[in-house]
């Protein structure tokens, strides 16, 4: 039975950067969307701090907003809205950490220190949470409407993690039927907790959890038949947690689809600036770094696109300025992406990361 043509919505929740965009469920939705799927992203990152400000900032609220993405706002404009961004999250809550400052969202949990318990609580205890009312006014009421066969959910880092799971869970409870599947990096970063007995009881929240690279596991997920046959996935057999082993010949990065990114609502920003993940883990291959633990080659010979497919890409949105958020763009990489863009006569400049060597 094809399922192809049904919709999968991807979400990214609160909180995270406000002012970047989230290359890891765009990269996603261009896979879905090549292969015939109806694709929803929600930036409930974004949405979710909007909904917050405007509910608790009174009538300057929107001039505010308004600021941080007007190419003719002064400094004074943005520091203004940032000041005031400030003053308005400190106070918001009791349970929680919450302030959006100057480049930075800050979220902590107050109940939450790391525990599987700490998490049954706090889901448990969800109308507390700062979010729990933008999750029922917003996200789960269009969610009911889209009626998706699958949601998914990518949580990169820790500050996401109370909230996605409360937002599971509620999902799970108005759309049974829906997969409820968690993913991005987090997961990949606390691979000893799936063998403790208590963990289990957190998939009566959701269906799967994708622990590594998500591009071939999504799509088995939705064509397969359900977790069992699908690789690098998390899943609960009775009472016993079951992990899948990774993919066994992981994406060529050269054969990834552009990435797709919603526009509404848009990153932080006067204009367009799309971040792009070119190599599937570090060349560094520092044995005391998980950033890249989530990719199918961590730690070995990463997989890159070359300098033409990077080029196709950024030409195919469009943008002038991009984010790079490899872990390290090495310098060669960088002069060979500026003599193809030349070759084409595009004009881009970009942001990475890079070590100081004598090729600078």
């Amino acid at each position: 039975m094809s399922f192809r043509g049904s919709t999968v919505v991807l979400s990214y929740p609160p909180t995270s950067s406000v002012w970047h965009l989230p290359i890891g469920i765009a990269y996603l939705a261009g896979i879905l969307k090549q292969r015939g799927y109806n694709v929803v992203q929600e930036y409930g990152y974004i949405k979710g701090v909007e909904y917050l400000l405007r509910m608790n900032g009174g009538s300057s609220m929107i001039r505010h907003l308004n600021a941080i993405r007007d190419p003719a706002a002064t400094v004074l404009d943005r520091y203004d809205a940032r000041v005031e961004f400030e003053r308005v999250t400190r106070r918001l809550s009791t349970v929680e950490d919450f302030v959006v400052e100057r480049n930075n969202v800050r979220f902590d949990s107050f109940h939450f220190h790391g525990m599987i318990e700490d998490l049954e609580w706090v889901i448990q205890n969800r109308e507390e949470h700062l979010f729990y009312r933008y999750f029922c006014e917003v996200e789960v009421p269009r969610t009911v409407k889209l009626k998706p066969r699958v949601f998914g959910i990518s949580i990169s880092d820790e500050r996401q993690l109370v909230s996605g799971c409360i937002l599971a869970s509620m999902v799970k409870e108005a759309l049974p039927s829906t997969q409820i599947i968690m993913g991005g990096n987090y997961w990949s970063r606390v691979l000893n907790a799936y063998s403790c007995p208590e963990f289990a009881r957190l998939f009566d929240y959701w269906d799967a959890i994708v622990y590594a690279e998500g591009y071939e596991p999504i799509v088995q997920l939705l064509e397969c038949g359900g977790p069992n046959a699908a690789s690098g996935v998390v899943w609960r057999d009775g009472n016993h947690i079951r992990v899948n082993p990774q993919t066994i010949t992981p994406v060529s990065y050269e054969d990834l689809p552009s990435p797709v990114f919603a526009d509404d609502p848009t990153q932080w920003s006067p204009d367009f600036v799309p971040p792009l993940y070119t190599m599937s883990n570090c060349p560094m291959r520092c044995s005391f770094c998980g950033i890249s633990a989530g990719s199918d080659t961590f730690l070995k010979r990463p997989r890159w696109m070359s300098p033409e497919r990077i080029a196709d890409h950024m030409i195919a949105l469009g943008a002038k300025r991009f984010d790079f958020v490899d872990e390290y763009l090495t310098l060669p990489r960088q002069l060979a992406i500026g003599r193809e863009l030349t070759r084409r006569g595009y004009e881009a400049t970009w942001q990475s990361y890079l070590t100081v060597n004598d090729k600078l």
